[in-house]
């Protein structure tokens, strides 16, 4: 299960990466925003033994 902690520690990684690929911050913030959030929505389908993160 993702948590608040774990989007907090990971945020700032995300964000400049996103930084580095789109080198505008509040398109590089949007898309950290929208990543984590469709992390979250889809996390019932996430299953870390599946390299491929879907269901077999």
């Amino acid at each position: 299960m993702i948590d608040a902690q774990l989007i907090e520690q990971e945020r700032p990684y995300l964000l400049r990466y996103a930084l580095a690929q789109l080198r505008e911050r509040d398109a590089a913030e949007e898309a950290v925003q929208e990543t984590l959030l469709a992390a979250l929505e889809s996390q019932d389908n996430f299953f870390p033994a599946n390299p491929r993160c879907a269901p077999g």
